[in-house]
């Protein structure tokens, strides 16, 4: 598991796009969503379905839309 702050970086990771199919949000674990610092497991992998594949969610790619905020 990685923390990361999603409300003052730049994160385009899979776990936290819209695209990848996580409907529970299974590969993320809130730490503190108020001031935005959640951890995600970056070996978990599900369907992007913008690339039709199955990806890591540690990967990225230039159709990152944020599921949160």
């Amino acid at each position: 598991m990685q923390l990361v702050d999603i409300k003052h970086s730049r994160v385009t990771k899979c776990a936290f796009c819209r695209y990848w199919y996580d409907p529970t949000n299974s590969a993320l674990i809130a730490k503190n969503p108020a001031a935005g610092f959640w951890e995600y497991d970056q070996q978990m992998r599900k369907r992007y379905s913008m690339m039709n594949a199955e990806t890591a969610g540690c990967q990225t790619c230039g159709k990152f839309e944020m599921k949160m905020l």
